[in-house]
């Protein structure tokens, strides 16, 4: 028994691994796809390949401390700044095409330093921010305040401006009636140990500055106030892009059986027994296409019916563009399914190597991490996937809320994945199995 064991054991291994295809992919799968996360999520902070926070500026004041704020942004590399007018800003951000949008209003430069001192002028900065980024939108929320303030801070380059702005402060709190006991010691003491140190600052010399010497402490000379970015003011749903991207990960996923189950039939001969009937080779892989498509849409309407009913997740834009991803998705899958059994050998290489493609173009696509992480070619490369544009279809037509033109663009890509697919498919099929 134990020689029968022993023999059973090395035909299955020594099957195995005459199928290089295979043996191949049980190890770059494993190593590809770790190495590819690795990559996104390690720190390359001393990269020149560092992902930036895109974000629109639009300037209500156009003072010179809203210039310098602006100048700023551009000026720092962690971001690709844009500066445009008030109503450009927020298409952008509706588009998608930007996380969010700052809006420095009318006013700023006059009221940004007494708003130091005096809670009642500083100045609203809005953040219009798309609700699918808020981690984009907490970077930018975060990342503001510093760049207001090292800003304001050069204004203080000369004590006279600094030393008035702090008189004033003084004068205010000494009529204040909306500040605690305890909060008007503290400022009176932040401002008069910052008068102290502007009037030292005349005569200091920098090569005898005195590092242990009191702060100099600003405090938050503005108001944020942060709006969602979405029409009609329709409140963000984040199960609609994560319904969109996992049903179309899995039946990406079904397209790889379907694409096995071709390469067993051939090598068992069962086409060749099938091509006996009056079926032409158009006609037999059409239709087995044709079916794996209605497999296909059956699963995503069972998705997104499932979503509407249990998490209110609702097409807020073009119905009928709703409906033409949901008939083109399933070709495209299906198409695709097609291809894979066209290009690949053996059911064993075939499925290894066609769960890795599929795996890449989720991940690349958007529907696992966000895209806003990888580096700025990589995100070129997400627009020559069909996921991108599958899951930025669904997008709008949901909580976005876009018309039929706007998603135009993703169904035609995804029309044209279709095409490309189904045209390498159907002319590099074999109808029998090669030879070893």
């Amino acid at each position: 028994m134990f020689r029968s064991l022993l023999a059973v054991t090395r035909l299955d291994l020594k099957l195995f691994f005459r199928d290089r295809k295979a043996l191949i992919m049980i190890i770059a799968i494993p190593i590809g796809i770790a190495s590819f996360i690795g990559f996104l999520t390690n720190d390359r902070s001393q990269s020149s390949d560092i992902p930036k926070i895109s974000v629109v500026l639009a300037d209500l004041d156009d003072s010179p401390l809203s210039r310098r704020v602006l100048a700023n942004f551009q000026s720092d590399i962690h971001f690709d700044a844009l500066i445009t007018n008030a109503d450009a800003a927020r298409s952008l951000v509706l588009a998608g095409k930007f996380p969010g949008a700052i809006f420095l209003p009318k006013g700023f430069g006059d009221d940004l330093l007494p708003g130091l001192v005096d809670t009642n002028r500083k100045p609203e900065v809005e953040l219009f921010f798309d609700p699918s980024r808020r981690f984009e939108k907490s970077v930018l929320e975060g990342l503001l305040l510093p760049k207001v303030i090292a800003s304001a801070v050069e204004e203080f380059q000369q004590p006279s401006t600094a030393r008035r702005l702090v008189k004033q402060g003084l004068d205010r709190l000494a009529s204040a009636s909306d500040l605690a006991a305890e909060d008007k010691v503290r400022l009176q003491r932040m401002l008069e140990r910052s008068d102290e140190w502007l009037a030292s600052r005349t005569n200091r010399d920098p090569a005898t500055t005195n590092a242990a010497a009191k702060p100099f402490e600003i405090p938050s000379p503005i108001r944020i106030k942060s709006e969602e970015a979405t029409r009609n003011r329709y409140p963000y749903n984040g199960y609609a892009h994560s319904f969109a991207g996992m049903a179309l990960q899995f039946v990406l996923m079904g397209m790889v059986d379907f694409a096995v189950n071709l390469i067993k039939d051939r090598e068992t001969g069962i086409f060749q027994r099938l091509r006996a009937a009056p079926l032409s080779r158009l006609t037999l892989l059409s239709g087995k296409l044709l079916a794996q498509s209605v497999i296909a849409w059956i699963s995503l309407l069972a998705c997104f019916a499932f979503a509407m009913a249990v998490f209110d997740v609702r097409v807020r834009g073009s119905w009928i563009g709703f409906w033409l991803l949901l008939t083109t998705v399933p070709v495209m899958a299906g198409a695709f399914g097609l291809m894979l059994a066209a290009l690949g050998g053996t059911p064993a290489g075939t499925r290894g190597i066609a769960i890795a493609l599929v795996l890449i173009l989720v991940m690349i696509g958007g529907a696992w991490y966000p895209s806003f992480l990888f580096p700025q070619w990589l995100q070129t490369v997400a627009l020559l996937t069909p996921t991108h544009w599958v899951l930025e279809g669904f997008d709008g037509v949901t909580w976005r809320g876009r018309g039929l033109g706007e998603v135009a663009p993703s169904i035609m890509a995804i029309l044209g994945f279709a095409a490309l697919f189904c045209t390498i498919g159907l002319t590099r099929f074999r109808w029998r199995a090669s030879r070893p």
